[in-house]
């Protein structure tokens, strides 16, 4: 992995300095946030994560894919929020891109909720999305492909459910650790679509295949 370069030091948090990225440092520090860009030719896929740091209160993370290649450059400290967009514009630069050209959509948080006596309670299922070269490994109550609608927003390019199966948070927790070589941050839902984790989706998907054959 690259380590991000260093920011210059004439740039301080208090002078300000100007940055592409469309969101406040209130932003970076209240949810975390994934980064798209439309494939291209000379950039390929880019793909930027940010999000609140979980030891050090009012610093954020980073994280940057490029595709084909998989370059990838992360934050290996944590970060003031004014800094994040120069230091994200500054690694895009030399893929031909800017903080600004990506398309930005909140991070998906599901707080485990315990369930009430009596509730009618759903069947809870663990999805995969297909993204271009990435796919996300999460889970929703109810039908799988409504998620898509969701995930779509904001995204540049068609998102697929490639394949589902039952399961809930223990269950995503189990698929993430499996394939945690493919995952593009330590602690993200979001993967790279290749090796095992591949395999594993197209088996997946070919099940389910010929079970909604045989049943119709």
């Amino acid at each position: 992995m690259d380590v991000a370069p260093p920011l210059p030091s004439a740039f301080t948090a208090e002078e300000g300095f100007e940055s592409t990225l469309p969101l406040a440092p209130s932003d970076l520090l209240a949810h975390g946030w994934t980064g798209l860009s439309r494939p291209s030719r000379t950039s390929g896929l880019i793909l930027v994560e940010t999000w609140p740091s979980a030891n050090d209160s009012g610093f954020v993370h980073y994280c940057c894919v490029a595709m084909p290649g998989g370059f990838e450059t992360y934050s290996k400290r944590a970060f003031a929020p004014h800094w994040v967009g120069m230091a994200i514009d500054l690694i895009l630069k030399n893929h031909g891109s800017t903080a600004g050209e990506l398309t930005w959509t909140r991070m998906r948080h599901s707080p485990r909720r315990d369930g009430t006596a009596g509730k009618y309670v759903t069947q809870e299922f663990v999805y995969f999305v297909t993204a271009g070269a990435f796919v996300k490994i999460g889970k929703t109550t109810g039908q799988p492909g409504s998620r898509i609608a969701g995930l779509q927003t904001g995204c540049p390019y068609p998102m697929t459910l490639a394949a589902h199966e039952p399961g809930g948070i223990k269950e995503e927790f189990v698929l993430h650790r499996r394939f945690a070589a493919q995952r593009v941050r330590a602690d993200g839902e979001w993967f790279r679509n290749e090796g095992p984790l591949r395999t594993y989706i197209q088996a997946l998907a070919k099940k389910q295949a010929l079970a909604g054959a045989v049943a119709a």
